[in-house]
C-alpha cells in the first residue's frame, strides 16, 4: 500500500471520519501504528513522520516522549516539511523552554509560509522570547498570520490593536480591533475571548456604540464558554439590571425585566469554580448580605473571602 493511502488510514483512525462522509469511532493506537507504517514506507511520508511528532509529543496512543517527538518532527523538516519545523519550535518553547531554539524554529517555518509559525513568532517578539522584544514586528507578523486566515494570529493581532488603543485612546486602533473580534465571531464561535471583548468596547463605547444592550449579549455568550471575564461580567449586568432585561446566561428565555440577584450568583458561584478571584469575593458579599429571599451565611462568606 502506498504511503499516502497508509496516511489517510491513520487519519481515519484517528478522527473517526472517512472522507465520504463515513464516521466511525476513533482509534489512536491504530492511527499511530498506520502513521509509522507510512513514515517507515520506502517512499516515505513527510506528514506521518509528522503525526509521529504530534503523537509522542501529545502522549496520544502511545507513551510521552518529548525526544522521540523531536526525532520525528526533524526527520520530516528535513524534507522540507514546514508543519514540522513549527512543531519543533513549539517543542523547545513549551517542553523545554529553550526560547532561542524555538524562535529559530518558528524563522524557518514561517520563511516557508507557515501560519501557525508567524504567530508563534509574532508571540516570541512581543514578549522578547528567544530574540529582542519588538512589539512593532510581533504586530506585522500577527496581522500577516491574521490575514492568511490564521484564527490564533486574528485574536492577537485583534488584542494589541485593543492594548494600543487603550494607551493611546485611538478610536480608529478600537474600530480595528472590533472588526478582527467580530470576524473571530463569525469564524470560531467557540472561542470566548472575542465576546468578552467586544462586551468590553460595546459596554464603555470605543469604536463601536454605546450599548449596553449588546455589551450583556456578547458578555453572555462569553460566559455560555465558561470565559471567567464574561461570567464575573455578566453578573454584574445581572446584578444591576443594568442595559436590558435579565436573562438565563445558560438558556435564552427571558425572565425578567428587573435585576435577577440569583441569576447573578450563579455566575459568580461559576466564575468562582474556575478560580476568579472577582468571583470569589462577589459570591462572599452576597452569601455576607443575602439576596432575594436568601438568608446571609457567613460561615459561607468567609469560606469565599479565604
Amino acid at each position: 500500500m502506498e504511503p499516502y493511502a497508509l496516511f489517510k488510514l491513520g487519519q481515519f483512525m484517528e478522527t473517526g471520519l472517512y472522507e465520504e462522509g463515513y464516521r466511525g469511532k476513533p482509534n489512536l493506537a491504530w492511527a499511530f501504528a498506520f502513521y509509522r507504517k507510512a513514515a517507515q514506507h520506502e517512499n516515505g511520508c513527510r506528514e506521518a513522520l509528522y503525526k509521529q511528532g504530534e503523537f509522542y509529543q501529545k502522549g496520544l496512543g502511545v507513551e510521552k516522549n518529548v525526544q522521540f517527538a523531536i526525532r520525528k518532527f526533524d526527520e520530516s523538516q528535513a524534507e522540507g516539511y514546514a508543519l514540522s519545523m513549527n512543531a519543533l519550535g513549539t517543542v523547545f518553547y513549551n517542553e523545554l523552554n529553550d526560547f532561542n531554539q524555538a524562535a529559530e524554529w518558528y524563522k524557518k517555518a514561517s520563511e516557508k509560509g507557515c501560519t501557525r509559525a508567524l504567530n508563534n513568532l509574532g508571540v516570541c517578539y512581543e514578549l522578547g522570547h528567544g530574540v529582542q522584544k519588538d512589539r512593532d514586528l510581533a504586530f506585522i507578523l500577527y496581522k500577516e498570520a491574521a490575514e492568511k486566515g490564521y484564527h490564533e494570529g486574528m485574536l492577537n493581532l485583534a488584542l494589541m490593536y485593543f492594548a494600543n488603543a487603550k494607551e493611546s485612546k485611538n478610536q480608529a486602533k478600537f474600530r480595528e480591533a472590533a472588526k478582527w473580534f467580530r470576524t473571530l465571531t463569525m469564524e470560531d464561535p467557540h472561542l470566548a475571548e472575542p465576546y468578552f471583548y467586544l462586551g468590553q468596547l460595546h459596554e464603555s463605547g470605543y469604536g463601536v456604540t454605546r450599548d449596553l444592550k449588546s455589551a450583556f449579549q456578547y458578555y453572555r455568550r462569553g460566559a455560555r464558554l465558561d470565559h471567567v471575564e464574561s461570567l464575573v461580567k455578566c453578573g454584574d449586568f445581572l446584578y444591576s439590571g443594568r442595559g436590558m432585561p435579565s436573562f438565563n446566561v445558560y438558556q435564552h428565555a427571558a425572565i425578567s425585566q428587573q435585576k435577577d440577584a440569583r441569576e447573578a450568583f450563579k455566575c459568580y458561584k461559576k466564575a468562582s469554580e474556575l478560580g476568579n478571584a472577582r468571583g470569589m469575593n462577589n459570591c462572599g458579599l452576597m452569601y455576607e448580605n443575602g439576596f432575594e429571599g436568601q438568608v446571609p451565611d457567613l460561615e459561607k462568606a468567609e469560606q469565599m473571602y479565604r
